[in-house]
């Protein structure tokens, strides 16, 4: 698997949300602010545009016609 394809970020980002869902899951008593889930929310629309334009941009798939 080649490194550096996505931003080291995205790892972080996606490693933070499981730990969040996993306490959401097994801690009723844990609560999430607004402000905190609108900046995972926006994190999380970054990591899937940029998902998203990876196949293209390394060539993967040709661009559109």
């Amino acid at each position: 698997m080649r490194t550096g394809l996505l931003p080291s970020a995205h790892n972080r980002l996606l490693a933070g949300l499981q730990r969040s869902r996993e306490l959401a899951d097994y801690d009723a008593a844990v609560a999430f602010s607004v402000e905190d889930a609108e900046g995972e929310l926006t994190a999380a629309r970054t990591f899937v545009q940029e998902t998203l334009e990876l196949p293209r941009r390394e060539g993967w798939i040709p661009p559109p016609s």
